[in-house]
C-alpha cells in the first residue's frame, strides 16, 4: 500500500508539472496568435502601399507615353522644317530617346512591381 501511495504522489506531481507546462504553453500560443494577428495587419497594409505604389508608377507610365507621343508629333512637323532647325530636332531627337528609356524603365518597374503583388 505504500509503494502505490509513493507512485501516486510522483503521478500527481508529475500531472502538476505537466499542467504547469500546458497552461505555459497556452500563454505562449495565445502570445503567438497575438503576434500573427499583428503581422498579418501589417502585410494588408503593406500589400495596400504596394498597389498604391505600382498605381503610381502606371500613372507615371501612362504619363510618359503621353509625353513621348507629344514629343513624337512635334519631331515630326520640325523634321519638315527647314536645316536651320537641325539642332532642334537633335535635341528633340535626345529627349524623345531619353522620355522612352524613362518610360520602358517605370513599365519594367511597374511589371516587377505586379509580378511581386502576385507572388504575395
Amino acid at each position: 500500500m505504500a509503494f502505490d501511495l509513493l507512485h501516486l504522489g510522483e503521478l500527481t506531481e508529475l500531472l502538476e508539472r505537466i499542467n504547469g507546462t500546458m497552461r505555459s504553453l497556452d500563454g505562449r500560443l495565445e502570445s503567438f496568435d497575438a503576434t500573427a494577428g499583428s503581422l498579418d495587419e501589417h502585410l494588408v497594409g503593406l500589400s495596400a502601399s504596394m498597389e498604391s505604389i505600382v498605381g503610381s508608377f502606371e500613372s507615371v507610365a501612362r504619363s510618359l507615353e503621353k509625353l513621348a507621343a507629344t514629343l513624337s508629333y512635334l519631331d515630326t512637323p520640325l523634321k519638315l522644317v527647314t536645316t536651320p532647325l537641325r539642332p532642334v530636332q537633335s535635341v528633340l531627337d535626345v529627349v524623345v530617346n531619353e522620355v522612352t528609356f524613362v518610360r520602358d524603365l517605370y513599365q519594367q518597374v511597374v511589371e516587377e512591381a505586379r509580378k511581386t503583388l502576385a507572388e504575395d
